[in-house]
């Protein structure tokens, strides 16, 4: 072991550098006979040779240039809590005191966020710049961990930083667990959907795969344009002499109206409150066979989520047959209107329900459909430009 004469840590004696604080260590020079290899002149070698020399001094001198030594003077560094905070680029390195490395990290981060955001539904470039920023995630990760581990006179090994790389693989599997239980307890935070049926094409169609949440709604109540999946209350519909029952389940559609506010259909043209609405703040599913012309006054403390698409591909799973399916053009609702004001939270049987679940974030799959659900725009026709 040579001791280091900056910071006297022990090195191994085949280092040239010290761990610790990378000064160079000063070992007894070994006279060395020239191979005969090097003695024999071959035409363009020098040249070559001169080439050679220059590149290693380049790369030596940018290795230098961007290289960040260990600070001396640090106390005990935790290297898990440098690597968790590493995983937002920037963080660990400010733990450990290296914050010249965040000139480099950071903007390459902010960079690839930007360039995904921008080709999001652009199927390979969207996936390749996703998989360059968690890349800089994973490589910010490593470094924090490494050098936390070198401030305290510790030596990792490539296949130490191997292991090392699964702790965050490790740590999203246990979130990805903990959010499948409580997406199954009913009680949503981030959720992921498979579309298996395609009534309501041709905002969201067969085999899209949806990204929901319900983080936001703890801290605000739903608003006008978004969409959410909900379990609208029971209604009937009559036509001639058969009573159909419709109980929806898990409905994915739009807010329209919040408390106090009245929407109104007249001709296939919907209004809140008198004023035109905007196609954006629409139904997923419109206009209907079934509900055309109607009025609805949204009660306190509940919202209008309009219920209006009759799968028929499911009546066709509950009867057995396609051809069995209703057809429900003429029909007449029964207790529909109630049905679209649906609470937050309500009570049956002395057990609180959630009316409204979660909200529809983005359509996360297939690439070229990647986009978000929040209405934009001017709610109202009279006030956009």
């Amino acid at each position: 072991m040579y001791p280091c004469p900056s910071c006297q840590f022990r090195n191994l004696d085949t280092r040239e550098k010290c761990l610790k604080c990378g000064a160079p260590l000063k070992h007894e020079a070994k006279l060395t006979r020239p191979s005969i290899a090097s003695r024999i002149e071959i035409p363009g070698g020098n040249l070559f040779r001169r080439a050679q020399r220059f590149s290693s001094r380049l790369m030596g001198a940018m290795g230098r240039a961007i290289a960040v030594p260990l600070p001396t003077d640090l106390p005990h560094r935790f290297p898990a809590l440098a690597g968790m905070l590493g995983l937002v680029p920037g963080l660990g390195q400010i733990y450990n005191h290296q914050p010249k490395k965040v000139l480099y990290l950071i903007p390459a981060w902010i960079l690839f966020i930007w360039l995904s955001v921008r080709f999001i539904t652009t199927a390979w470039f969207g996936n390749l710049f996703i998989a360059c920023t968690i890349g800089v995630s994973m490589i910010s990760f490593t470094d924090a961990l490494l050098a936390a581990a070198r401030v305290n006179g510790q030596y990792f090994t490539f296949r130490n930083t191997l292991a090392a790389l699964t702790y965050p693989l490790f740590m999203f599997g246990v979130i990805v667990f903990t959010l499948g239980i409580m997406t199954w307890m009913n009680f949503p935070v981030i959720s992921l959907y498979w579309v298996g049926g395609s009534f309501l094409q041709p905002n969201i169609q067969k085999g899209d795969r949806i990204c929901g949440e319900g983080v936001s709604y703890w801290f605000r109540d739903p608003e006008p344009g978004d969409v959410v999946r909900c379990d609208p209350p029971g209604y009937k519909v009559e036509q001639g002499t058969n009573v159909y029952v419709v109980n929806p389940n898990n409905v994915w559609e739009r807010v329209m109206a919040v408390e106090g506010e009245t929407v109104e259909s007249r001709r296939d043209v919907l209004y809140v409150d008198g004023r035109r609405l905007s196609k954006a703040y629409y139904p997923l599913v419109w206009p209907s066979r079934t509900f055309r012309d109607f009025k609805i006054t949204c009660p306190p403390d509940k919202y209008v989520i309009l219920a209006t698409y009759m799968p028929e591909e499911h009546w066709a799973s509950f009867l057995g047959a396609a051809s069995l399916a209703p057809s429900f053009s003429g029909a007449i609702p029964i207790g529909w209107q109630d049905a679209c004001c649906i609470a937050k939270r309500y009570e049956e049987g002395k057990i609180m329900h959630r009316g409204i679940r979660d909200r529809a974030w983005f359509i996360y799959h297939p690439a070229t459909r990647r986009r978000f659900f929040q209405a934009e725009g001017p709610r109202f026709e009279e006030d956009r430009p």
